[in-house]
C-alpha cells in the first residue's frame, strides 16, 4: 500500500505546486491554471499507476455511477454532512478568535460567477482528485486507509490553519459518503451543497444568511432526514462493514510528510506572515 500512498501524495504535491502558481494570475487565467492543477495530476496519477501498471482503462464507470438508492441516501445525508462540517469550520473560528486571530475571506466575483468558481469547480476537481482517485487507487483494497489518507490530503492541500481541521473533518464525511452510495456523485453533490451554505453565510450570493440560522435548518432536516435514514440502517451499516472489511497491507504514514511539510510552511507564513 505505500505504492498507492506514495502516488496519491505526489499527485497532491502537483496540485499544490499549481494552486501555487495559480496565485500569480487574475481573471481567466487564474481559473485556467486552477482547473489544470487538479486534472492533470489526476490523469498523470491514473496512467502511471493504471497504464503502465496493470493496463486497464484510465477511466471507468466504477464510483462514477450512482443507484437510485444511492441518490436517496444522498438526499438523507446532506444535511448531517454539511451540518458536521459546518459546525467544525465554526469550531476552528472560534478557537483561533480566542488568540485574537481572525480569518478574512473575501468573495469579490459576482454571486453567479461566486457559485461556479467556489461550489461548483471545487465540488467537480476536489472530488475527482480526493475521493476518486484515492478510490480507485487503493479504495477497493483498503477502504480505512482510504479514508483517512484521502481526508489527510485533501485537508493538507487547504494549506491553512484555519483549513486544515474542518477539511479534515469534510473529507473524512465525504469519503465515508462515497462508500456508502459507492459513488463520489454522491459525495460531489454534497460537497457542493456545503460550499454553496458558506458562500451564503458569507453573503458572496447576493442574499446572506446568519451561521445560527443555517445551523438549525440544517438539525431539523437531519432529524427529518432520519426517515429516509432509519428503515435503511441495516443497508448501510452492511455497506460500511462490507467496505472496511477488505483489508490489505497498510499505508506509511511518513509518505505523507512529503505534502505536510510544504503545507505547514504555508500555513505558518500565512497566519503569521
Amino acid at each position: 500500500m505505500k505504492k498507492e500512498v506514495k502516488f496519491l501524495t505526489a499527485s497532491s504535491l502537483f496540485v499544490l505546486l499549481f494552486l501555487m502558481v495559480s496565485g500569480a494570475f487574475d481573471g481567466i487565467m487564474h481559473t485556467l491554471v486552477y482547473i489544470i492543477g487538479f486534472v492533470a495530476p489526476v490523469f498523470a496519477c491514473l496512467y502511471m499507476y493504471y497504464g503502465k501498471e496493470h493496463g486497464d482503462k484510465i477511466f471507468t464507470a466504477e464510483y462514477l455511477k450512482i443507484s437510485r438508492g444511492g441518490v436517496v441516501m444522498t438526499l438523507a445525508l446532506m444535511p448531517c454532512a454539511v451540518l458536521l462540517t459546518l459546525l467544525s469550520s465554526l469550531s476552528v473560528t472560534a478557537f483561533f478568535a480566542l488568540f485574537g486571530l481572525e480569518s478574512n475571506v473575501v468573495i469579490k466575483e459576482p454571486p453567479l460567477l461566486a457559485l461556479l468558481l467556489h461550489a461548483v469547480l471545487p465540488a467537480v476537481l476536489e472530488e475527482a482528485a480526493f475521493r476518486y482517485l484515492p478510490l480507485r487507487i487503493m479504495g477497493g483494497r483498503s477502504p480505512r486507509a482510504t479514508v483517512l489518507v484521502s481526508a489527510t490530503l485533501f485537508a493538507l492541500l487547504h494549506h491553512s490553519f484555519y483549513s486544515i481541521p474542518y477539511a479534515f473533518v469534510a473529507g473524512v464525511v465525504l469519503m465515508c459518503v462515497a462508500l456508502i452510495t459507492g459513488s463520489v456523485v454522491s459525495s460531489a453533490v454534497i460537497h457542493f451543497a456545503n460550499n454553496a451554505l458558506a458562500l451564503l453565510t458569507m453573503g458572496a450570493l447576493g442574499v446572506s444568511a446568519e451561521p445560527l440560522t443555517v445551523i438549525i435548518v440544517l438539525a431539523v432536516l437531519t432529524l427529518l432526514s432520519l426517515a429516509l435514514i432509519i428503515p435503511r440502517g441495516r443497508s448501510i451499516l452492511s455497506a460500511l462493514r462490507e467496505s472496511f472489511s477488505v483489508q490489505e497491507g497498510g499505508a506509511s504514514p511518513t509518505v505523507l510528510l512529503y505534502l505536510a511539510v510544504p503545507s505547514l510552511i504555508i500555513a505558518i507564513f500565512e497566519i503569521w506572515g
